[in-house]
């Protein structure tokens, strides 16, 4: 990437930054990585190094992988530094985790293959954070984690579920001083058999603080303000219900979500509706609306409407108007919030596409 600072006081700052690099090597059964790459822990509860462009974050594994994988197994070693983007390409780059230190990880997983429908697994991660400005070592956390999965165990149904523990360590004097038991659990069981879809999802996280983690929200229709999901004490479980119209492309889906936020120590409610409709053959369109609520803290009402229209083979043009009204901050200093917003996307293909849009927030 290059960065252009005009009015920078600090000439010697490179406009030019070598952000990412790796070469690999892969067999039949070994796949080794010199250099960066994301990687994955579970389903992102222990670790996710991921890639999220809009927001200018690109966070990889600067270090070395190795995995061996014969038939129904799977072993895998890596270790290294997190290498976040120097200088995000992005409409909003809010990425600072890393700006003031060093992240050092290492991790061993495993996992075997019982069948062709079930897997077991199991991993360990070591993570160290070091200060940049004395280069000293100030937390530790070791995490340690079972994943699960089985698929048809019985018609069109399928199950996973994840449990891990970490335990973080604070410096204090040259000694490690222990922290409390944190904990994180996940599980899904869902089935499917036209025209119907029913899923189940269940999400126990308790004092799971770590910065580089993407564990399921169960909160996919994220609203447009920039609500904080509580991803490190949280209690909740969502059902998800689908149904497509036979003979059609047609749909409709909601889901309830439930839980206890510990941290705003209140009850939590989302649910959502919608449902997608075929215009024509070249032509869709998706409209969702949906209400949360965090009790005695705040309510937000939301819904959008989206359009899609093929165009070229291969491209698309997709409209979407989104409003939002929020009560928040109802134990405290109560607000109004109404935001609005239109974006127009052109694919082009599956890897690009432009995008434009307009927000609108009345003052009140």
């Amino acid at each position: 990437t290059n960065r252009y600072l005009p009015n920078s006081s600090a000439p010697t700052s490179p406009s030019i930054h070598l952000e990412k690099k790796a070469v690999s090597y892969e067999s039949q059964n070994w796949q080794i990585i010199i250099g960066d790459s994301h990687q994955e822990l579970g389903r992102g509860m222990a670790l996710s190094l991921y890639s999220e462009p809009v927001f200018g974050i690109d966070n990889t594994l600067e270090g070395v992988v190795t995995k061996y994988r014969p038939e129904n197994f799977e072993v895998t070693f890596w270790g290294g530094r997190v290498n976040a983007l120097t200088s995000p390409v992005a409409i909003n780059p809010v990425d600072m985790r890393m700006k003031d230190r060093n992240v050092l990880m290492a991790s061993g997983s495993m996992g075997y293959k019982f069948n062709s429908d079930s897997r077991l697994g199991a991993h360990y991660l070591m993570t160290l954070n070091q200060r940049k400005s004395d280069l000293d070592l100030d937390k530790r956390f070791q995490t340690a984690g079972l994943t699960f999965s089985q698929d048809n165990i019985f018609d069109s149904v399928d199950f996973y579920a994840e449990s891990n523990l970490m335990i973080p360590d604070l410096a204090a004097k040259g000694e490690w001083v222990r922290s409390p038991l944190a904990k994180a659990s996940f599980a899904s069981l869902s089935w499917s058999e036209a025209p119907w879809k029913v899923k189940l999802e269940l999400k126990d996280y308790s004092h799971f603080d770590f910065d580089f983690r993407k564990p399921p929200s169960l909160e996919e229709d994220v609203p447009l303000a920039n609500v904080p999901n509580n991803y490190s004490d949280i209690t909740a479980g969502k059902l998800y219900g689908e149904y497509l119209i036979p003979g059609s492309t047609s749909k409709i889906y909601s889901f309830l979500m439930y839980g206890t936020d510990r941290l705003d120590n209140a009850d939590l409610y989302h649910a959502v509706t919608g449902s997608k409709i075929p215009l024509t053959e070249k032509s869709e369109m998706e409209l969702k609306t949906g209400y949360r609520a965090v009790i005695d803290h705040s309510r937000i009402y939301h819904g959008s409407l989206k359009g899609k229209l093929k165009t070229l083979p291969g491209q698309m043009v997709e409209l979407e108007l989104r409003k939002q009204f929020s009560r928040l901050q109802l134990n405290t200093n109560p607000s109004l919030e109404d935001r609005n917003a239109v974006s127009l996307t052109y694919s082009f293909s599956e890897s690009w596409n432009v995008t434009g849009g307009y927000e609108y927030i009345p003052s009140h």
